[in-house]
Order: C-alpha cells, then structure tokens, then sequence
C-alpha cells in the first residue's frame, strides 16, 4: 500500500507540476498603461468661466473681445472671422445663426447651445443639413458668448471624443485580449503544490 501511494503521489506531483509549468511560461499580460487618447487643440476657444482665449496656431489674430465678468459673456467688439475647409463648432450665448457664404453667428435675444460641423461640403447645424460649400465662420460685431470651441480637424477631434467616451472600454478590452489574471499566480502554486507531492513521495 505504501508503495502505491507513494507512486500515485509522485504521479500527481509530476502533472501538477507540469500544469503549473505551462500555465506560468504561457501567461502574457499586454501593457495596457500606454493606450492615451490623442489630443487635439481646438483652432479657437473662449472659456467665459476663466475669462480666457485662446487660439491655435498662437500667432493667428485672435478675436476682438471684451469680457463682461458681471453677465459671464465675451462681448465682440467687432466682426471676426475664421477661415476654415472644414469645422467643428460648439458655442453657448446670446445668439443666432444663418447660412450663406460663411456659418454666421450674430446677436441673439435668448440664450441658446449650437453645434455645427462642416465637413466634405456639407454642414451639419444640429438636425439639419446644408449642402452648400461655405469659407468658415463669421461671428458678428455685438455677440455675447458665454464660451466657444473651434476645432479646424472634426475628424481629430470626434476620434478623441470617442475615445475619450469610451477609454474604459478600450482598456478593459485590451486586458482581456491578454491571459487571466489570476493565470500566474495559479501555475505557481499549482507547481509548488506538485513538488511537494511528488518530494512527499520520495519520503514515504
């Protein structure tokens, strides 16, 4: 009997151990800790909270703006225009907006959110759309504007939104493409378990 078990407890070490062995040479865990989403700058941004403005590249010719720290707006001092193919615009304030040879925005009595991206000739102001080919934007002498982004690459920038969005996910999936975390520390034990099994054999 003696004999049996020591036989049976070497062979359950030695699968053990080779189990083990495998699980812990095959764990790959991929190094998730470098997935960032690419940043893009907006071309223009007036941030009423802060009171400041700021434009992309710095030596393009900022707005003429006055900022009304009482009501919280970027007050116009004069008509500004931004020339660009293509565009992602989101502004908050007093305003309106028309379509023509530009994406016009011009005083407004009420305040209102607006966004608006033109891309491959078609502009796209909330629900509805403007086939029609148009040179940028133009903000008008006397628009109060609570705060503004332009971003000169919509595509850069939905890219980033998304991945922003969605960074958990991204990283969660990324992890699970590699082995199980508790992979490792299983094939350690399971080997130590195994040569304790099989030493205990040779004992007996």
């Amino acid at each position: 009997m003696g004999v049996v078990m020591k036989r049976w407890l070497k062979l359950f070490g030695i699968v053990l151990f080779t189990i083990g062995f495998v699980l812990a040479a095959t764990y790959d865990r991929p190094n998730c800790s470098g997935i960032a989403c690419p940043f893009t700058f907006p071309a223009l941004e007036l941030k009423a909270n802060s009171g400041n403005v700021f434009v992309w590249p710095p030596n393009a010719t900022p707005p003429n703006v006055t900022y009304d720290a009482n009501g919280g707006y970027f007050v116009f001092l004069s008509d500004y225009f931004v020339p660009l193919r293509e565009f992602y615009l989101k502004v908050s304030g007093r305003v309106g907006f028309n379509v023509s040879g530009t994406l016009t925005i011009f005083p407004g009595r009420d305040f209102r959110e607006l966004e608006a991206t033109y891309i491959n000739g078609t502009l796209h102001v909330g629900d509805t759309l403007y086939g029609r080919r148009i040179r940028g934007i133009l903000v008008e002498n006397g628009t109060r504007i609570r705060a503004m982004a332009v971003y000169d690459d919509p595509a850069s920038y939905f890219e980033f939104k998304n991945c922003t969005k969605h960074h958990r996910e991204i990283v969660e999936a990324c992890r699970a493409s590699g082995s199980p975390e508790y992979q490792l520390p299983l094939g350690v034990g399971l080997m130590v378990l195994g040569f304790g099994l099989f030493w205990l054999g040779m004992k007996l």
